[in-house]
């Protein structure tokens, strides 16, 4: 697709009064103001997602998902996101198009340790990931509250927690964790984010925040493949 896209990752629903146990129990996602540093922040989970950054003007309002006022992105800004690095799993810097090079689609969850919806959704990710593999789809996670956007690096006690959840849910697809560069140049607030993007890195879908049921992924993946 050749149409403009946007990479403001936008909060779309109003905080449940209830919130989950798995978000509240769970490490928090790194708070980042505009200078990069982490910033403290109230507690703000709902049940499909886990905000990062809730305090942001009209956080408890439904923002607008019309591109026109929002950061609309051309094809070749787009094509920047793969150039940016992140860790991988052998806390090793690595280029996003390491992991897009050659896949017709590739859908980049962006996850962390302390989200439930996130954990919930990696079982029948991963399954939707082994069915439609050879049709040239492949998933990546990127893990974003394992590295310290302060001091730079990945704290180890979160890589544990990481891999213990990886190896609880069966997840086989590629797992990485993103850098500070990346965290700012997609502008993420909330986990679970998907971005679907073609081997050259453009966006094929606007940026999709929240969780979604197996059945509903599996459309979405199935439409980008025909």
């Amino acid at each position: 697709m050749k149409i403009r896209k946007t990479l403001i990752l936008m909060i779309v629903f109003v905080l449940a009064a209830g919130l989950t146990t798995a978000c509240e129990d769970a490490y928090e996602a790194p708070q980042l103001n505009d200078s990069g540093k982490e910033a403290v922040t109230d507690e703000g989970k709902g049940d499909e997602e886990a905000l990062i950054n809730p305090e942001e003007p009209g956080g408890d309002e439904a923002e607008t998902d019309n591109p026109e006022e929002a950061r609309a992105v051309s094809d070749a800004e787009e094509a920047e996101l793969i150039g940016l690095t992140v860790y991988d799993e052998s806390q090793n810097e690595k280029k996003l198009s390491e992991y897009v090079a050659g896949n017709k689609v590739t859908m980049i969850n962006f996850w962390g340790t302390f989200c439930g919806p996130c954990i919930n959704e990696m079982p029948y990710l991963a399954e939707l990931e082994k069915k439609y593999r050879d049709k040239g789809f492949e998933i990546l996670g990127v893990t974003t509250d394992a590295t310290d956007y302060e001091k730079g690096g990945l704290m180890p006690e979160v890589l544990k927690d990481a891999d213990d959840i990886v190896a609880e849910t069966g997840v086989e697809y590629s797992i990485c964790y993103a850098s500070l560069d990346l965290v700012q140049y997609t502008q993420l607030q909330a986990v679970p984010t998907t971005l679907f993007v073609d081997e050259r890195g453009n966006l094929l879908t606007d940026p999709m925040v929240g969780s979604r049921s197996m059945e509903d992924w599996e459309n979405i993946i199935k439409n980008l493949l025909e």
